[in-house]
């Protein structure tokens, strides 16, 4: 039988952020969605340029996908994505970049060293909000910014990435993560208090 991707849910916890508060926690409310999701997009894939690149190529686009089909990926939401996705084609949007060095870094903060905070690419863009940049010509923090990218859809987002490991080995990366009003009649996920899952 074909597993689906694991949920993680976020529980209640001390000084711990809701997904209504992070949908809220918008740096620029004059700019249009469209606008902030575009400057976005591309002031993350600039800050992670590789060394080895002359340029950093960033594409938007759009497409359609089944929904059903992504619903039976999902575990712990899978119910109510098809109860209120009742159209099996859904439109989503995509940003794809080359010349960056993509989802890199320990998949687990178990792993990170305590000497250098070496978080990765992958850990700060799927799991951390308001961590302040650290490298030198990087802007902002990672996390709020980003906050644009759930409020566009439905707050779902996919993250996909090949990299090259420490070894020099190709390896490929996929993180979903779903930032929603808890409160919301629209919620996906009926039992959790905070509004944030990851897979």
């Amino acid at each position: 039988e074909r597993k689906k991707m694991r949920i993680e849910v976020a529980t209640e916890g001390r000084m711990d952020m809701s997904g209504r508060g992070i949908l809220r926690a918008i740096q620029n409310s004059d700019m249009p969605l469209l606008d902030l999701l575009v400057r976005e997009a591309v002031q993350n894939s600039l800050d992670a340029c590789s060394e080895e690149s002359e340029f950093v190529k960033v594409d938007l686009g759009v497409g359609e996908f089944s929904s059903f089909d992504l619903a039976e990926e999902l575990e712990g939401v899978t119910d109510s994505l098809n109860s209120k996705y009742q159209n099996d084609i859904q439109p989503y949007m995509y940003i794809s970049d080359t010349g960056t060095e993509g989802l890199t870094g320990p998949l687990h903060y178990s792993e990170v060293k305590k000497s250098d905070d070496s978080y990765g690419n992958l850990l700060k863009l799927v799991y951390q909000i308001a961590k302040p940049q650290d490298v030198q010509g990087a802007g902002g923090s990672w996390g709020y910014g980003k906050t644009v990218y759930y409020r566009m859809g439905i707050g779902i987002v996919i993250y996909y990435s090949r990299i090259l490991d420490e070894e020099g080995k190709y390896k490929s990366r996929l993180a979903a993560c779903l930032v929603e009003d808890e409160k919301g009649p629209n919620k996906l996920l009926y039992d959790s208090d905070r509004g944030l899952a990851w897979w």
